[in-house]
């Protein structure tokens, strides 16, 4: 869908520190990320975890006259490398477990759509790998990460 920009005068600013994709700005209240790959399959998720009251995640707005997709932009801030101080405190540990644990039950209740069977998301460059669960688990791997660059889903420990 395309995405009519409010204020085409406004500055973009460079969005740094990802791992993931480069490119990313925020223009306005909105982020621009280069569209790739996975664009549709990430719009489809994240209108679909809108649907179900999550607030956790930013908004797929379209895509702007220069092809990339358009998103909310969520305030906040960003664990980069190096590491800021505050990334050990257990009180931010714990708001961000509570945000995993917010969208697994979103996510849960979505189920696996039928537009998302049989898609392989693919560990984009970067990325952290996936962790394998021990010998005796019913489980059969878990991934440590979130992302919206991937959209990859984790089981639940």
């Amino acid at each position: 869908m395309p995405y009519v920009e409010p204020n085409p005068a406004a500055p973009e600013i460079p969005l740094l520190g990802g791992d993931v994709t480069e490119g990313v700005v925020q223009k306005g209240d909105t982020v621009r990320r280069p569209h790739g790959p996975a664009s549709e399959a990430i719009a489809r998720l994240l209108d679909e975890l809108a649907g179900t009251g999550f607030d956790g995640a930013p908004r797929h707005l379209g895509v702007d006259s220069a092809g990339r997709d358009v998103l909310d932009f969520l305030p906040g801030q960003v664990a980069i490398r190096p590491w800021p101080a505050w990334v050990g405190d257990p009180a931010r540990a714990a708001s961000v477990a509570r945000l995993v644990r917010r969208y697994d039950d979103a996510a849960e209740r979505l189920g696996v759509p039928a537009w998302a069977r049989g898609l392989v998301p693919a560990d984009p460059a970067g990325s952290p790998p996936p962790l394998q669960a021990p010998p005796n688990s019913s489980r059969t791997s878990m991934s440590p990460r979130r992302t919206w660059c991937s959209a990859t889903g984790a089981l639940r420990l």
